[in-house]
């Protein structure tokens, strides 16, 4: 049974408003970490963490950043020890190349081994706004199982990514909406929260982008309870993916979709 979410999933106020308003009526923040998955990322991968440890700056909470390399081969991994060594909110976490799947795990793996509530996948490419984290504080705080960001909210910002990846991802969100008939509208973005006792139950086995709707599928079955809020800031579609690399993907995300028949 899937359980939908019975509110709006906008707020009407401010999220910190909520946030003060549940604490009030005895729900607490849970614990939650972040967990990046990366590969040759050297250029990009020191600004993208400063901004995460800014938006976790001022919170009374346990929480971390896991930074997953994911077998980097240029200089990803001294960019990695000069932010660690700069906040001890990094924590680095090292794996051969064997995907994004896979780095996916190794980060999940370790959240779990320190006892966090909740892991909050975030990437490189994406810029979100001040306080996009703090709108899924409210959905923690109502034990929410699923969280996704939407980037086919009103309120979402994209820039122009190319042809190919827009096509690809419209087609496989409008197919797996058709078919898992879940409460939210991006079923294929990266960014997404899910409770730890949750991801401890599910056995994924997707190496690469796969793991998106084998997670998907796999919570459905489980009864998970899903949640969705508008990706607020920018994401950069400017990956030039291949025709290739495409089809592989494609080929894996209908695997899996269909797995659930």
């Amino acid at each position: 049974m899937v359980t939908l979410a019975a509110e709006s999933q906008f707020s009407t106020v401010g999220e910190k408003e909520v946030q003060k308003a549940l604490v009030g009526r005895g729900k607490r923040l849970p614990t939650f970490c972040i967990v990046v998955p990366i590969f040759n990322q050297e250029k990009k991968v020191e600004q993208a963490l400063q901004r995460l440890i800014e938006q976790l700056s001022g919170l009374d909470i346990k929480t971390a950043i896991f930074a997953v390399d994911d077998g980097s081969t240029d200089n990803t991994q001294a960019a990695l020890r000069n932010v660690a060594a700069a906040s001890p909110l990094i924590k680095i976490v090292n794996c051969r190349h064997d995907g994004y799947g896979a780095a996916n795990r190794a980060g999940f793996r370790s959240a779990i081994n320190c006892g966090f509530d909740y892991v909050l996948v975030m990437d490189v490419d994406s810029t979100p706004d001040a306080n996009f984290i703090d709108q899924f504080f409210r959905p923690m705080m109502l034990s929410f199982d699923f969280i996704k960001a939407s980037r086919y909210s009103r309120h979402s910002r994209l820039e122009a990514g190319s042809a190919l990846d827009i096509w690809l991802s419209d087609a496989a969100n409008r197919l797996a909406g058709y078919v898992l008939r879940l409460p939210i509208t991006d079923y294929t973005t990266g960014c997404r929260a899910i409770k730890s006792t949750l991801l401890a139950r599910m056995m994924t086995e997707e190496t690469g982008f796969g793991i998106l709707m084998e997670e998907l599928v796999q919570a459905r079955r489980l009864g998970a309870k899903f949640y969705e809020v508008p990706f607020v800031g920018a994401l950069n579609l400017q990956r030039r993916l291949s025709l290739a690399d495409g089809i592989a993907g494609f080929g894996s995300f209908f695997k899996r979709l269909f797995s659930c028949r």
